[in-house]
């Protein structure tokens, strides 16, 4: 008789620091690890192991009465097969019921699957990128091995065709790439020699992504950065606007998503770790950033009166989509007045690293710093290294003296 139940291996991940959820199945006395969809944070699991989160208890139940209904089915011919052997069957039942298969792994199902199972604004991208695919090919489904060089330059093409930017492209096809990656980490298996997604279309000689072009900088020139700072606001849309974007040009590029959900505020500084690249470097994500004179009553005007996190914005707004919304539709606003030709808060970002570079002086490195770029060819050296944020400080301070018309050296 073949049993199942959900277990929590041990061991974390090397990349996002989570735990990996299987479901055990037990049968002629020995034992397959089988896996699920689902990884969770320490927080998320009780000390005696049980799941916290009830979404993730209830699809694991789901996806076992799957399982149990697929060995019911089989009968006694489940003795014919291996344990292991009997898993793969278990395992593609749950995933064509999920729609992940079907005569192959379908890439938009498995692309928005992947997007349920983000908690930040990439589950938006995510998501607006399949939209397109879909449009692309007139159809909610595609085989992910016809996914070719070819196929990729075409849609591609098609973007461009449809006024789409060549950084909008970029980002579009490094996204298609992040889930087209996920999709061969979840279903290849090399030890076994269990390769459904045998192609991989990016790369040297095969699919190259496109460069945006230098046009398509977000950067500001300081006189306009000083027009922001000045605009008197109308409406409180636009006063928001005003704030968030210099808070974050302040604060050296620090993006919505962090703005609304960090919740580290000591001795004059801001710590916490970006929700874009979190999963993929975990406390190497981390950056302690100062809280400049120029950015106190801002800092103040916003806080958090519960102290749960740094600023108020997500009492104000039921997630980041809603705050990102907001902000820009200020922006907007203020754009039309100060006639900008585009303005979201993106240029509060690339406009203190321009600044910082070709004003202030600073290598792109310490640009890249301020920015909590990882530095690809000093990576491993990183790990034996404390990080010191002195640097940053006095760049930092030297973009806003630039701006508020003081020579950087003054301080």
């Amino acid at each position: 008789m073949a049993t199942l139940k959900v277990v929590i291996p041990p061991y974390r991940s090397k990349t996002d620091s989570k735990y990996s959820v299987r479901i055990r199945l037990t049968h002629n006395r020995t034992s397959a690890f089988l896996r699920t969809a689902y990884r969770l944070r320490s927080d998320e699991i009780t000390p005696s192991g049980k799941i916290k989160p009830e979404g993730v208890r209830y699809q694991l139940n789901a996806d076992m009465s799957t399982m149990e209904a697929r060995l019911k089915e089989m009968g006694m011919r489940i003795d014919n097969y291996s344990v292991r052997e009997l898993g793969d069957i278990l395992e593609k039942t749950v995933a064509v019921k999920a729609g992940v298969l079907e005569e192959g792994i379908d890439f938009i199902a498995f692309g928005r699957n992947a997007a349920g199972q983000i908690q930040s604004r990439q589950a938006d991208n995510y998501n607006t990128l399949l939209n397109k695919i879909e449009a692309y090919i007139d159809s909610g489904r595609l085989d992910i091995n016809s996914i070719t060089k070819r196929w990729l330059k075409e849609f591609e093409v098609w973007m461009f065709a449809h006024g789409l930017s060549a950084t909008t492209v970029n980002n579009n096809m490094r996204i298609f790439r992040a889930i087209y990656n996920r999709a061969r980490s979840e279903f290849n298996d090399e030890e076994r020699g269990e390769m459904p997604v045998p192609f991989y279309p990016f790369g040297p000689n095969r699919y190259k992504i496109p460069e945006p072009k230098q046009s398509d900088s977000r950067a500001l020139e300081v006189e306009q950065i000083r027009k922001i700072r000045d605009y008197i606001p109308t409406g409180r849309r636009d006063e928001l606007g005003r704030d968030v974007f210099m808070l974050s040009f302040y604060m050296m590029g620090m993006n919505l998503p962090d703005l609304y959900k960090c919740d580290i505020c000591e001795k004059g500084r801001i710590t916490y770790i970006r929700s874009k690249v979190s999963g993929k470097r975990g406390k190497d994500a981390e950056i302690s950033v100062k809280i400049p004179p120029e950015a106190t009553a801002m800092v103040r005007k916003y806080a958090d009166p519960t102290q749960a996190r740094v600023f108020d914005f997500y009492l104000r707004y039921a997630n980041v989509s809603n705050f990102t919304r907001a902000v820009n539709e200020g922006l907007k606003i203020i754009r039309k007045k100060i006639e900008l030709p585009r303005l979201t808060l993106y240029y509060a970002r690339h406009s203190f690293a321009t600044i910082a570079h070709t004003d202030f002086k600073a290598s792109i490195a310490e640009v890249g710093a301020c920015l909590n770029h990882v530095d690809r060819n000093n990576r491993v050296t990183l790990i034996y290294t404390k990080k010191d944020f002195t640097r940053n400080d006095r760049i930092q301070q030297g973009v806003i003296d630039i701006v508020s018309g003081r020579h950087p050296l003054e301080r």
